[in-house]
């Protein structure tokens, strides 16, 4: 997304976060594109592991952690506009068991919190060389680029 793509969704980037969106962060949401299964599962286990009073239901949680990773993961390489997001129907449950439980919201942020830093730490997943693969795949992205020019 361009900067000028960006302004009226009031995502104003400078051309270094320009730059980092399109070296780093779209080659990692490529690359994490087909995982969103294992990531949600390595999610439940880690808010199971910090939040042990969390959750009846770990195939909610599972459920929950994997169509929001896929919807990011989507909406990063589509270049989707954040605006348009929309909690998906795992996700309302999910919140509705944790207020049922009567945790207040800090609880559900918190569980947000642990799936963000799960998501971004490379030794959670199980294709561990993210650098790597972003290199890679801004190489064949950089090589293709030269070819079409040429």
């Amino acid at each position: 997304m361009s900067t000028l793509e960006a302004m009226p969704l009031g995502l104003l980037l400078s051309s270094e976060e320009e730059r980092g969106w399109e070296r780093i962060v779209r080659p990692m949401a490529e690359f994490s594109a087909g995982m969103e299964h294992d990531m949600a599962i390595g999610i439940a286990d880690e808010i199971r592991r910090h939040l042990p009073v969390i959750g009846r239901s770990r195939d909610l949680t599972v459920a929950a952690a994997e169509t929001g990773f896929a919807d990011i993961v989507a909406r990063v390489v589509t270049g989707t506009a954040p605006g348009e997001y929309r909690l998906s129907p795992e996700a309302v449950l999910y919140a509705k068991e944790v207020a049922d439980q009567g945790h207040p919201i800090d609880v559900l942020l918190q569980t947000g919190h642990i799936g963000q830093f799960h998501s971004a730490r490379p030794s959670s997943h199980s294709r561990r060389n993210i650098p790597r693969a972003a290199g890679q795949i801004l190489a064949a992205r950089t090589s293709g680029a030269k070819a079409t020019s040429r």
